[in-house]
């Protein structure tokens, strides 16, 4: 392939799966500026191995494993340990590829009412946590909350957004 199509190539299966890689790489980490960092990491390999990629293939699976080896060197080298074995990374990677276009954005849509559904205070609970780029041991101390009761209220706010998203596909007949 020349040069120049190799180059509008992956430009074009990057910009397709962009989002697909990041959300990926931000399932991992959980923090957007270090999902952000992995995804310029990740670009910067995928480009370096575009020749190994075999055109008319998934390219977000393949660009989710590139971006798993960057998000293992990043636990590495901050010496943290992973959240997610390697297997299941490799699950979050083939499922983050597979997932239709039309379902991500029938559960942005249910996502969206299903926030409006919560109290105030867990709706701003969960926009501190998601929307402002700070660790939850900050937004803890900013509402004089322990840490642990932060996680957890959290972890209850996202089961029940989960089951109100599940609920709200599932009666509009949508697959999910």
């Amino acid at each position: 392939m020349p040069d120049e199509t190799a180059n509008e190539r992956f430009l074009e299966l990057l910009t397709e799966n962009h989002y697909k890689v990041f959300g990926y790489l931000y399932a991992l980490v959980c923090h957007r500026e270090d999902a952000e960092d992995l995804m310029q990491q990740t670009v910067i390999k995928l480009w370096e191995h575009f020749d190994q990629y075999t055109p008319g293939t998934n390219f977000s699976a393949w660009a989710c494993k590139i971006a798993k080896n960057c998000a293992l060197n990043y636990f590495q080298s901050r010496h943290r340990k992973t959240i997610f074995s390697s297997s299941m990374m490799e699950l979050l990677a083939q499922t983050q590829a597979t997932i239709d276009d039309d379902i991500r954005e029938a559960r942005r849509v249910a996502l969206r009412g299903c926030l409006g559904k919560l109290s105030d205070q867990d709706r701003d609970l969960i926009t501190k946590c998601y929307s402002l780029d700070k660790t939850i041991r900050v937004i803890a101390d900013e509402l004089q909350r322990p840490a642990a009761g932060v996680y957890n209220s959290i972890s209850r706010i996202r089961k029940a957004l989960f089951n109100c998203i599940e609920s709200t596909i599932a009666r509009e007949g949508r697959p999910g």
